[in-house]
């Protein structure tokens, strides 16, 4: 089965929502990783930068039902683009 890597470890998921569950849970911390700084508020953080690495995070922490249904597809496109995990489990 192939599915979606998280992109702090190894582990694969089925479906976004159970990537996110883990997301939130085992990775969600005070501090950007790609900025190299500590933050206060992360989805606020995430929200007001304009790369594809702080947008997949944000997307990640909040989710795509915020996101008019034309971003949703390609907010969707975008997260297998960088997550998709074409090994066998």
């Amino acid at each position: 089965m192939m599915g979606l890597r998280c992109p702090e470890c190894v582990k694969v998921y089925d479906d976004l929502k159970s990537l996110r569950s883990h997301f939130i849970k085992s990775h969600r911390q005070n501090y950007c990783r790609f900025c190299n700084k500590q933050i206060k508020n992360d989805i606020m953080h995430f929200m007001m930068k304009k790369d594809d690495s702080h947008f997949l995070y944000l997307l990640l922490l909040r989710g795509l039902t915020w996101l008019p249904r034309e971003e949703r597809e390609l907010a969707q496109a975008l997260i297998e683009k960088m997550l998709f995990d074409g090994r066998r489990r």
